[in-house]
């Protein structure tokens, strides 16, 4: 049977080989290009278009043959670019710098020096950071707490930071961090489990007792002008604690009543944030039409990725979300429980929906 196939594939390349004989021997040159008819690769292809006498052989990729009238003017605009690429002043300049040993082993340190640079942000990427805490593991992780003051202007705030470390880990470029609640500290996060598997996913996890919040009970050691503090001083005091904990951005978590320093950190310095989630948000004066329309102007203008989760019945949840659904990128996500705490309580649904949440980020 091998035989008989071969012996057939034998007569159909003579007879194609006796029909075009003209063509070749006026279009082709070489023997191997008379013998191999048939255009191998799109480069191939391109290159015959000065010789439309040569056909193609049957059984030659059809997607090559479709691809021809693209391929074609694609072809001849990198040669044009080719011709045209001594006339630049920039590879003139190049050229010129390159022509000594000096200037070429320059250009090797530059090329070496960028090429080191691009590998060891890529390896603080959450993503590098991901894929090398699945296979090798997280190491032995710890829980350490750190109290720290933070200045804003002429006030200074006590703040205290839990964060999971490992000696194994090295530092992602971003964090999540979940700040604390009217009514818990910061460390409930990290009793429910929660900071580890954000570590395993890549990235810092970092919780934070903001001044009068959690366990920074004594607030401020010296007290804001007037007695009270502005949305603007608020996100600068996040802003300070993102340079201090040394990432570029942040994911922010944050429940009940400090939905107001998220709304703050994303009106006043929203480069430092990626991400936000609100559980059971409190936005205050929501329902105020002037403040409402305060909320729109510059909600409108952000295109961060947003989502809202609470419980269906909760009254609080549903009057915030005429504020947040100015937001481009919102999403509202309802679970079935009750209480402003739910999230400490049923921190397996909570995760659920929250890393499902940032595998999209």
């Amino acid at each position: 049977m091998l035989e008989s196939l071969w012996q057939t594939s034998y007569l159909t390349n003579f007879i194609f080989l006796k029909e075009h004989k003209p063509n070749l021997s006026k279009h082709c040159k070489d023997k191997q290009t008379k013998t191999n008819l048939g255009v191998t690769s799109a480069k191939e292809m391109v290159r015959r278009k000065s010789h439309p006498g040569v056909p193609i052989k049957p059984g030659t990729n059809k997607f090559i043959a479709a691809a021809e009238p693209i391929l074609k003017p694609m072809y001849a605009a990198l040669e044009k670019f080719k011709e045209n690429l001594h006339t630049y002043p920039a590879f003139k300049k190049y050229k010129r710098l390159t022509s000594t040993p000096v200037g070429r082993i320059a250009r090797d340190v530059v090329v070496v020096f960028t090429f080191v640079m691009i590998m060891i942000k890529w390896q603080s990427s959450p993503k590098y950071q991901h894929i090398y805490r699945s296979v090798l593991g997280t190491g032995d992780l710890t829980y350490s707490r750190y109290v720290f003051n933070v200045s804003v202007t002429t006030n200074t705030y006590r703040s205290i930071i839990g964060e999971v470390e490992s000696k194994t880990l090295r530092h992602s470029s971003e964090a999540v961090v979940l700040l604390a609640t009217g009514q818990k500290g910061a460390d409930a996060w990290n009793e429910t489990g929660v900071m580890n598997k954000i570590v395993q996913n890549g990235y810092r996890a970092i919780a934070l007792d903001p001044p009068g919040q959690g366990q920074a009970t004594l607030g401020y050691e010296e007290p804001a002008q007037g007695g009270r503090v502005s949305l603007r001083d608020m996100g600068s005091y996040m802003k300070n604690v993102i340079k201090l904990v040394g990432v570029d951005k942040i994911i922010l978590v944050v429940a009940d009543r400090g939905s107001a320093q998220a709304l703050s950190l994303l009106k006043e310095f929203p480069e430092y944030v990626k991400a936000v989630c609100f559980l059971t948000p409190i936005v205050q004066q929501d329902r105020d039409p002037l403040i409402i329309k305060q909320y729109s102007e510059w909600m409108t203008k952000r295109n961060h990725k947003i989502i809202s989760m609470s419980p269906q019945k909760d009254q609080d949840s549903k009057d915030s979300e005429r504020v947040l659904n100015f937001f481009k990128n919102v999403k509202h996500e309802y679970v079935k429980y009750i209480g402003k705490l739910w999230f400490f309580e049923h921190h397996d649904d909570f995760e659920d929906l929250f890393f499902d949440w940032i595998a999209d980020l």
